[in-house]
């Protein structure tokens, strides 16, 4: 790697040797999202911040978590008591780091992924698979966006989605970042759109389909 690359000490997962590969396609989509992940993890360490993942395997954005966002707001004993639970279990740095909430750590989209070298769930040959789309139609509202993220990635890009996903769980009056289920901004009070009006919205569309 040449000047201004990734230093020798950083560890990327590229599985070329051990992943099957039908197209060239394939090799080039994973080459990009290696890319769009070492742009991430190179800017953020030129901020002097502890990296965070925004992504996930499955689709979600973890920057609008509660749990995520209860870490960067240092409110994590604060609300281990409120929530009468132990804090341990709600420290996280996001999905594809090494600590994760008791949420998160044993998810077995998760643990697929990883066992597969992979980075999205959309690499697997086996994609949409019966677990994913279990995940996407369970009963939590957030979750039913998944499929249309993961595919918004694959067509756009890694860097490009968590622009889009910071400013889309912004509040576009203040700039405050709020969590899926919010409906309010906790800083201005204004009317932000929640995780259910994106479920609305998807069925939908569903049905005008149809």
């Amino acid at each position: 790697m040449g000047v201004g690359g990734p230093s020798h000490n950083m560890v990327f997962k590229i599985p070329l040797r051990s992943m099957q590969i039908s197209s060239p396609s394939q090799v080039w989509l994973r080459f990009r999202n290696f890319l769009n992940t070492w742009y991430v993890m190179r800017h953020a360490r030129k901020r002097g911040k502890q990296m965070k993942r925004l992504d996930t395997y499955c689709g979600l954005y973890c920057g609008s978590c509660e749990i995520f966002l209860v870490n960067q707001r240092d409110l994590v004993e604060e609300t281990a008591k409120k929530w009468k639970t132990n804090s341990e279990d709600l420290y996280c740095n996001g999905c594809k780091k090494d600590t994760n909430s008791v949420f998160c750590k044993d998810c077995q989209i998760k643990l697929c992924s990883e066992s597969k070298e992979l980075d999205y769930c959309f690499q697997c040959e086996d994609f949409p698979c019966a677990d994913l789309i279990k995940f996407k139609n369970d009963e939590n509202p957030h979750h039913s966006i998944v499929l249309h993220n993961l595919n918004n990635i694959k067509k756009i890009g890694t860097k490009k989605w968590l622009k889009e996903q910071e400013k889309r769980w912004s509040c576009p009056e203040c700039g405050e970042k709020y969590s899926w289920y919010d409906e309010k901004c906790s800083n201005c009070n204004r009317y932000v759109k929640s995780c259910i009006d994106d479920e609305k919205e998807i069925k939908l569309k569903y049905l005008w389909s149809e």
